[in-house]
């Protein structure tokens, strides 16, 4: 009797494994290996080969890579992928692992995700394989089955221009006619390059050592622990001196560090920019560091020109870059470029369906350019698939600000500082909406609060600013905005679209205050 097989599977550590057929019959191993084309998998080990040869995966992305095996051309769902990566009181960013650890077994594979062989991504839904499996110790082999996936070969660079002809025909006959005088190699990933304006970044052998390192980084960014990642990505560097993907990363997390952290972005903005620059000196066409360096340019030094021409860099050389979209939808938001802002942030959003922050950005975008409705069914979206979002809870919160519904603001920044764990952002911004509803009481003794806290870490001067205003305490917001600009406190570039600073517009000093951050001549 036959069957199409499913493996259950467990840690790469342990010794057994079960296979688990169709009419339930189960049969013990101590060790399975899976093959799909030219690639075994090692189930009891977790060792990747090529053709005989040992490919490095890293541990999340096996487990990725042995659900996926389990059930050949069914979806594996983001959430099922979560339990299996993270226990559920691990506190984690879901979004940015799991897409890390599918790249990372994309890049081992050969494989990508617009042209997949192997693993394809299915928008909103999760992932699912789609090349026939063979079970090397029985076997067998199982495919995806017809209503599912027809079944997919290994791709020859005919039939790879083949199909590319039949969607993208205009496109493909000329690069097509470039492959056959020998100018492009006819891979898939090469026809995509093209397609999309890909870079391929320079290939340089890393030591094994630099990229445990880095892994261990990844790791520890996606606990939100930059610290610890920065620590990592500084020893991989040191190891492997011209290591782009660790100064980029480096530059991401330093970033990442000087907006969420509890120090001064002066601890941080300086070593992002030199290591955004030292990626970029190594290879020029690496399109993240572009990114990061127009990140830096206009939240430090204030280069809303030069910052542009970097984002802008960043999307020429990566057009699908989901992130670049956001970030220069972020940045086109603050200046007030809202209709473009606007497109930016839905590029980023469609590149990324599944990216609660993709989401929560195109909010924020929307809210800025005007549209709060949008921007609030855009929150409730989030806050509906993600209840323990703090970030979701206090953007609808911001957003019912505006219209003037204090109880509901009040109830939803209130949630937000609950699952955040009392944040200061969030208690600023609570503080805003007792002042601006009349509970000066509380709104005063959340101001002392932070200002207590301010001497202890990096409290936003613009968020403290923020409840004096509402409070009417206008020197002293100036007095505290003014701080604000010593500081570098990224907040101030976004003095032009920051609803607290309405009441002040209107005030020569405000006015001077947004001509020397650059925001208006």
């Amino acid at each position: 009797m036959s069957c199409s097989p499913k493996w259950g599977y467990k840690s790469a550590c342990s010794s057994r494994y079960t296979l688990r057929c169709a009419e339930s019959k189960v049969v013990e191993q101590d060790s399975r290996s899976v093959r799909f084309g030219v690639y075994d998998l090692d189930l009891t080990t977790g060792e990747l080969r090529k053709s005989g040869l040992k490919i490095r995966l890293p541990h999340q992305s096996f487990q990725i890579l042995a659900r996926l095996l389990e059930h050949p051309g069914e979806v594996a769902s983001r959430d099922a992928l979560r339990r299996i990566l993270w226990p559920d009181d691990t506190f984690v960013d879901f979004d940015v692992g799991l897409s890390s650890a599918v790249k990372k077994l994309r890049d081992a594979l050969g494989d990508s995700a617009e042209n997949p062989r192997f693993i394809e991504t299915l928008p909103r839904l999760g992932y699912r394989f789609i090349a026939p499996v063979h079970n090397a110790a029985q076997g067998v082999e199982s495919a995806p089955s017809a209503d599912v996936l027809p079944v997919v070969e290994t791709p020859t660079w005919r039939s790879v221009i083949g199909a590319y002809v039949a969607r993208w025909q205009p496109l493909v006959v000329v690069l097509a006619a470039v492959a056959l005088v020998g100018l492009v190699l006819t891979t898939g990933r090469a026809l995509s390059s093209a397609r999309y304006g890909l870079h391929t970044p320079l290939t340089r052998a890393v030591s094994p050592s630099a990229n445990e390192l880095l892994d261990k980084a990844n790791v520890a960014a996606g606990r939100l622990d930059f610290e610890q990642a920065t620590r990592y990505a500084e020893a991989a560097v040191a190891i492997q001196p011209d290591f782009v993907r660790a100064y980029a990363r480096l530059a991401l997390w330093y970033n990442q560090f000087a907006f969420a952290g509890g120090r001064s972005p002066l601890d941080f903005m300086s070593k992002a920019e030199a290591a955004a620059r030292k990626a970029i000196a190594l290879d020029d066409e690496a399109y993240e560091p572009h990114a990061q360096l127009g990140l830096v340019l206009y939240r430090s030094r204030w280069d809303w020109s030069g910052a542009e021409r970097e984002f802008r860099r960043s999307l020429e050389l990566n057009g699908r870059y989901a992130e670049g979209h956001r970030m220069l939808g972020v940045f086109l938001s603050a200046t007030g470029r809202s209709k473009e802002a606007v497109a930016e942030a839905q590029l980023g959003r469609d590149l990324d369906p599944l990216s609660a922050t993709a989401l929560l950005n195109l909010g924020t975008v929307h809210r800025e350019a005007g549209q709060n409705e949008q921007a609030i069914l855009e929150f409730r979206e989030v806050a509906g698939g993600k209840p323990d979002s703090a970030l979701a809870r206090l953007d609808l919160g911001v957003s019912y600000l505006i219209q003037r519904d204090w109880k509901a603001a009040v109830s939803e920044l209130g949630s937000a500082l609950t699952l955040s764990h009392r944040n200061p952002r969030t208690l600023a911004w609570l503080g805003y909406a007792y002042a601006i509803s009349g509970k000066t009481t509380d709104a005063q003794d959340i101001l002392i609060e932070l200002q207590a806290l301010s001497r202890q870490q990096f409290i936003s001067p613009v968020d403290i600013a923020g409840i004096q205003i509402a409070l009417g305490q206008r020197e002293a917001a100036f007095a505290s905005l003014d701080q604000a600009c010593e500081k570098r406190d990224h907040k101030v570039t976004t003095l032009l679209v920051d609803s607290r600073m309405d009441a002040l517009r209107a005030d020569p000093r405000f006015q001077a205050l947004l001509r020397r951050v650059g925001l208006v001549r």
